[in-house]
């Protein structure tokens, strides 16, 4: 979680380190704007939950801020996960009760901050290939697959759909991956003739169906062939079998 935390932090554009904001240890830094200025920002974490208690806590940190700096034009809290009552508008009702600071407070989703930049905080799929030799063929199985980014996607919404009702009815809404995790992948393709140009073989190409996993094991005349594989959010990633990575290295 620290390594991760740092490098949202390295990707969010004019983010500096409170080090050089001269901010307290409970910040983690700010995001620089015109004229000298910057916006405090505190991060409720990557597994922790944005609570009202929490939101106390950060708001008395808040009321500080006007005694310590002028530079501070408006302070973000940032959150990957929240109670279902904690938006802007119950957080400017929480300011103007408590009329303590003229600061503005804004409330930010991990989301919609980082965009597209969200993906580079995620490893690449992953995938568990099984070669055998069957007679004078190939079986080729995916033994496993896992993708860290479909992972936290699903860990999102399972958060928003068990956040009410009983536990039974909680768990009964929770989508659950897998063991081998087949049903993450859109389709399979495989490469036999291994030019520089990616060629796939269409009697070996593998499609999902609406209610249907992809067949997850193939039989090949050859041990030598790169396969690909894509996830049902689009990512791809391309494995090249031990055989064929041994004669790319002859």
């Amino acid at each position: 979680p620290a390594q991760t935390t740092a490098k949202i932090f390295s990707i969010i554009d004019g983010f500096k380190p409170r080090a050089d904001l001269s901010l307290n240890d409970f910040w983690d830094g700010g995001i620089a704007q015109p004229k000298g200025t910057y916006s405090p920002v505190k991060f409720s974490g990557i597994h922790d939950k944005l609570t009202k208690e929490l939101l106390d806590v950060y708001l008395e940190e808040i009321y500080k801020l006007e005694d310590t700096t002028n530079k501070a034009n408006e302070v973000i809290i940032i959150y990957a996960h929240k109670e279902f009552e904690i938006d802007q508008e119950y957080l400017n009702k929480q300011l103007h009760k408590t009329a303590k600071t003229e600061l503005k407070v804004k409330l930010v989703s991990l989301d919609n901050l980082l965009g597209e930049k969200r993906d580079a905080l995620f490893t690449s799929d992953n995938a568990d290939i099984k070669i055998s030799k069957q007679g004078n063929k190939y079986k080729v199985e995916i033994k496993m697959f896992f993708s860290p980014y479909l992972k936290n996607k699903i860990d999102d919404y399972n958060a928003k759909k068990t956040k009410k009702g009983t536990l039974e009815q909680d768990l009964s809404k929770a989508v659950k991956i897998s063991s081998n995790g087949l049903e993450l992948i859109e389709s399979v393709q495989f490469d036999t003739t291994l030019g520089k140009i990616w060629k796939s073989n269409p009697e070996l190409e593998d499609k999902a169906g609406i209610k249907e996993k992809i067949k997850g094991t193939y039989t090949l005349d050859t041990d030598k062939f790169k396969m690909k594989i894509r996830n049902i959010a689009g990512d791809e990633i391309i494995i090249a079998s031990k055989a064929r990575r041994a004669e790319e290295t002859t």
